[in-house]
């Protein structure tokens, strides 16, 4: 390293901080894949065996172990998670001192709540009613 050259701090998204197009997807489908080999090693699984659970071929499962993700669709890789059953998130919230104040772990627990700690189905009727009404109290309160 020439004692030139500037370092600095990333950004915590290596595909912004390289300013490629789609920075954003490309992070995500990353995190995806990084949480699918991680799944798989848990549950100790070859490349064989994690073919035939998820229904697709062992050379797409090695394409993905090695972060070769040009192939596969943000889609695509939530189907595989929730072919290892687990449930996939989304989590909406507001950002600056709105964000600070909210407890970010309620959102996990409610998403758990309404949709059940595996895999994705449908909603439990009477958890999403607690939710509903804080949405309508959080819309009254805004007007």
């Amino acid at each position: 390293m020439n004692m030139k050259d500037e370092v600095r701090q990333g950004s915590g998204n290596v595909f912004a901080d390289l300013e490629l197009p789609d920075a954003e997807e490309l992070n995500a489908k990353a995190q995806v894949a990084y949480r699918i080999r991680q799944i798989l090693e848990e549950q100790r699984l070859t490349e064989k065996q994690a073919a035939a659970v998820l229904g697709i071929d062992q050379s797409r499962i090695s394409t993905l172990l090695r972060g070769r993700l040009d192939g596969f669709s943000s889609d695509r890789l939530f189907r595989l998670l929730d072919g290892l059953a687990r449930a996939i998130g989304v989590v909406i919230k507001p950002v600056g001192r709105a964000c600070r104040q909210q407890e970010p772990a309620r959102d996990v627990r409610e998403f758990e709540q309404i949709f059940g700690g595996g895999r994705t189905g449908e909603p439990d009727d009477k958890a999403i009613e607690p939710a509903l009404s804080r949405q309508n109290a959080f819309r009254k309160h805004a007007k």
